[in-house]
């Protein structure tokens, strides 16, 4: 082999050690259930949640223009691993979904997203779905980190029917307000919301998940090219001494 394939060579094995890495944090795959009902009011309701980061999630229902004396309701079932929201005829609901640690309010403590490496925000995900709904809303999550600093996104559900597969959402968190002040190795509380339009029926499958990409720390990227470029200067005394 010549010199030029090895450093082509060299310099693909350095490209390939230094590949950004993926760590998956799921939010909550909804495997604990959670019932909510509120009628011209506003109920809020923290469960003790496996499979649901920092092990506790905060249900907040507001409902108006329940005039027929059916309330508006909000439900996990943990069979189906969907989350719900029922809203009778003529009513308003607006809902949120907070996790936050002990008891939804004490923060998560600062969750690490890229275990221990910062993450790529052009290449990281919000990942979730919709299964259906029958009218269009809006829906913003909010991340929140332990100094206080928040990043949100507000997005839109178009009316989807159940026959079809799920709708997916894969929201990269570069296109969050205020995403690079936010320290993405540190959360404290994460929030999703949605709701506000009259009779809204939706369901939402789980899982709810960050898909992390990483990127080596700078010094990383220091030793690896301090040792391509020894390793090249190797093969070119090896091709010296050849000739």
């Amino acid at each position: 082999m010549n010199q030029k394939f090895h450093v082509i060579l060299l310099a693909a094995f350095a490209g390939s050690a230094l590949h950004a890495a993926q760590v998956t944090n799921v939010i909550d795959d909804l495997t604990t259930a959670q019932t909510l009902q509120a009628e011209n009011a506003t109920s809020t309701n923290t469960a003790t949640a496996a499979g649901a980061i920092g092990g506790f999630r905060t249900t907040i229902l507001n409902s108006a223009g329940n005039n027929e004396g059916e309330p508006t309701g909000i439900a996990v079932n943990a069979g189906t691993q969907r989350m719900s929201l029922a809203t009778p005829e003529g009513a308003t609901s607006t809902f949120q979904l907070l996790w936050g640690g002990a008891n939804g309010t004490a923060g998560l403590g600062g969750v690490d997203f890229g275990a221990g490496q910062p993450l790529d925000l052009f290449t990281s995900v919000l990942s979730f779905s919709l299964r259906s709904t029958d009218q269009a809303s809006n829906f913003t999550w909010t991340f929140t980190d332990t100094l206080g600093n928040s990043a949100s996104y507000t997005g839109n559900f178009t009316v989807h029917s159940s026959a079809s597969p799920p709708l997916g959402y894969n929201i990269l968190l570069s296109s969050f307000s205020n995403s690079p002040a936010v320290n993405w190795n540190a959360i404290d509380f994460i929030a999703f919301s949605g709701g506000g339009v009259d009779s809204l029926d939706m369901s939402i499958p789980a899982p709810f998940a960050v898909v992390a990409s990483t990127v080596p720390e700078p010094g990383t990227w220091m030793l690896f090219a301090s040792g391509l470029v020894l390793a090249i200067i190797m093969v070119r005394r090896q091709a010296t001494r050849r000739s």
